[in-house]
């Protein structure tokens, strides 16, 4: 089957388009979350204007329970692996999670910021460092990869 140019071309640049829209961040263990949640603190260099730092610092942690996991290197901790289990899942099933991780596209169900624990710093050349604390519900966003067909439940297995 031959692809018409334009659309071979949309295919193979989609996930440098995605990689492109995710800043560069870190993910660690934050402390021990509440059942069927993880407790992570986020780091992210951002641009200081036109970047909401809360919103994408939730969209992060969403991104890195999904697709990194974390280390557990605060007290009480271990490491967690990615939720999916495929790092490449983000760009085989791109037509669910580009909208899903974009603005408005329902990630904020999932992830919340606890009060009083962002913090920015202003680096050089119009650039900040903000982090947080947050929980993230991953027992829900498994549930709804799972409705959604993204991944496979165990219920398959049986």
């Amino acid at each position: 089957m031959k692809l018409p140019l334009p659309l071979l071309s949309l295919l193979l640049l989609l996930p440098l388009a995605v990689q492109a829209q995710t800043p560069d961040y870190t993910i660690t263990c934050g402390g021990q979350g509440r059942d069927g949640q993880y407790l992570v603190q986020v780091t992210a260099t951002l641009r200081q204007k036109g970047v909401d730092a809360r919103t994408e610092l939730r969209r992060l942690a969403v991104h890195g329970v999904l697709f990194r996991g974390f280390t557990g290197t605060a007290a009480g901790c271990t490491t967690q692996r990615a939720l999916t289990g495929d790092p490449d899942l983000e760009f085989t099933k791109a037509e669910f999670f580009t909208p899903f991780l974009s603005d408005g596209g329902g990630y904020e169900k999932f992830v919340s910021l606890l009060p009083g624990s962002y913090s920015t710093t202003r680096l050089k050349k119009k650039r900040q460092e903000a982090t947080a604390l947050l929980l993230v519900d991953k027992e829900s966003l498994l549930h709804l990869l799972e409705r959604e067909g993204v991944i496979e439940g165990f219920s398959n297995f049986w």
